[in-house]
């Protein structure tokens, strides 16, 4: 007796879905594309794969330029031109690492003591200068390995508080006008290159103040305020870095009427009106007498002798 056929396991299942599955793509891209339809698919997909695979260790170069900077640590010297002014590197390493690399985090800063007190001098540097390189990538090439300084002799300026702009007025007071001014009697010196600082010094140009707060001030005060460095001054320091100014707050004029004041009177004198505090007398009345009727004379019919009043008989 022969025995039961034993059902397919899942795997044998599996296998058998996918065979027929394959069977039906094959055809149905053999009907669209060609007799060889299937197997172009199957070689895009061989090739996508192999890229995908091969393109983190595939190896290119790129160029940038970097930015060099020099600062002088010599106290008598300052830096005041670098030439050239950028170079040219380039990189290299794999292509996914060079297209996310941030070329402006790169720069070149170098230093120099000038112990000479050389007007101007070449200075050299090397790869391991740079920096913000990636470590995935490495320098194959520089334009230059090398840059031309210039330098300027420094020098102290004395200056006074006339060499000083009045800071800005921010806010405003509780009541009244706020004005700034320096207060006077203050010198400050300043250091820097001695060409650029002396057309600074010689032009007369002063230097701003940070902004002083008047906001919610009733009264004039004084206060240290920071001196500010412009970029093109030349100037590297101000000794002290800061002013005192003095800010004044003016009222306005008051509109209220003035109080009227009483005048002294002379206490023999009386007053033409009676004092506020004085209490009236009673009044008096005053009565007009009345006028006499005129006089009456008697009229004689004849006029009698001037002389004898009764007259002749």
């Amino acid at each position: 007796m022969p025995s039961p056929a034993l059902p397919p396991s899942p795997l044998q299942q599996a296998a058998a879905f996918l065979s027929r599955f394959g069977d039906r793509v094959r055809n149905g891209l053999r009907r669209r594309l060609g007799p060889n339809g299937d197997l172009m698919v199957l070689s895009v997909l061989i090739a996508i794969v192999l890229i995908r695979l091969i393109r983190p260790i595939a190896v290119g170069e790129r160029t940038f330029s970097v930015p060099v900077s020099v600062a002088s640590t010599s106290p008598s010297s300052t830096v005041v031109g670098v030439s050239p002014a950028s170079v040219i590197v380039t990189l290299r390493g794999p292509v996914k690492s060079l297209e996310a690399f941030y070329g402006p985090g790169l720069s070149l800063p170098l230093s120099s003591a000038n112990p000479g007190r050389h007007r101007s001098e070449t200075l050299p540097f090397e790869a391991g200068d740079l920096r913000g390189v990636d470590d995935r990538l490495r320098v194959v090439g520089m334009s230059t390995n090398a840059v031309r300084v210039s330098y300027d002799n420094l020098r102290a300026w004395t200056i006074t508080e006339k060499n000083l702009a009045p800071p800005q007025i921010e806010g405003a007071p509780l009541e009244g006008v706020a004005t700034a001014s320096v207060a006077p009697g203050q010198t400050f010196t300043i250091s820097g290159s001695e060409k650029r600082t002396g057309e600074f010094v010689q032009k007369g140009i002063r230097l701003p103040l940070e902004p002083i707060s008047v906001e919610g001030k009733i009264d004039g005060f004084e206060a240290a305020v920071p001196i500010r460095i412009p970029a093109e001054s030349g100037i590297t320091s101000v000794a002290p870095s800061n002013a005192l100014v003095r800010v004044t707050i003016v009222l306005p004029a008051s509109t209220v009427a003035p109080v009227p004041v009483a005048l002294p009177v002379d206490p023999g004198e009386k007053p033409l009106l009676p004092a506020p505090d004085e209490p009236e007398g009673e009044p008096v009345e005053i009565v007009d007498d009345p006028v006499p009727p005129p006089a009456e004379f008697p009229e004689d019919d004849e006029p009698g002798d001037p002389e004898d009043p009764e007259g002749e008989e």
